[in-house]
């Protein structure tokens, strides 16, 4: 609507314990009334089941929004519509289509789907033909870790935009002039996206400087 906006991402929690201590969480910020909040989940898909039951009980036992986070490195077609549809079970119908990032310890029986989606775009195209979703995709305000190409980076975010995707929601960043300056790229690309700066509060200096690093 052109307001003030403002969500909450909770990390994904480890075991029982962790996923009760992050209910009653959820419980003590429902009253903020957030436009929407989001359960991330680890590199490869880790965590990945746990991630989609808190997000369907957010949608079910909640009044806040959720938007459901959805990678799909390494991930065949096959699993990535089993969880699309458990969070259209869910009622949940915002996603964040990200590619993701390979596990950093995988388990000794992971391994790359064959038919896993290559990038995020044909992951946009998979929630467009399997549901009725508002579907957002990431933006790199200072670009992407693999690439060294800002215009290629605004391309390929327009191309997302092409397919489906409804806003964008960049990495974190430092220099503000940057976030603008890649607005004017993807406008000049051709697409009118709706690009969202993601903010993030200080309040621990090393998990800034390692999110940097992890970040490129």
């Amino acid at each position: 609507s052109g307001t003030r906006s403002y969500s909450f991402e909770f990390f994904p929690p480890r075991d029982a314990a962790g996923e009760e201590q992050l209910w009653q969480a959820i419980r003590r910020l429902e009253p903020l009334r957030p436009t929407f909040v989001s359960v991330t989940y680890g590199a490869g898909g880790s965590t990945r089941d746990r991630t989609v039951r808190v997000t369907g009980r957010i949608a079910t036992e909640t009044t806040l929004t959720p938007m459901g986070h959805l990678t799909c490195f390494g991930t065949s077609r096959a699993e990535l519509r089993k969880v699309i549809g458990a969070y259209a079970d869910a009622s949940v119908r915002n996603v964040l289509a990200l590619r993701g990032d390979p596990p950093r310890d995988p388990a000794p029986d992971w391994h790359e789907a064959e038919d896993a989606p290559r990038h995020a775009d044909e992951l946009v195209s998979m929630l467009r033909e399997l549901g009725d979703f508002c579907v957002g995709v990431a933006a790199h305000p200072e670009g992407h870790p693999q690439s060294n190409d800002l215009d290629i980076d605004a391309k390929h975010l327009a191309q997302k935009a092409a397919v489906g995707a409804d806003f964008a929601i960049t990495q974190f960043f430092f220099d503000a002039r940057q976030y603008f300056e890649l607005v004017d790229r993807v406008a000049a690309a051709g697409t009118d996206i709706p690009i969202i700066p993601g903010i993030m509060p200080v309040t621990n200096v090393r998990q800034i400087q390692r999110m940097a690093e992890l970040s490129g």
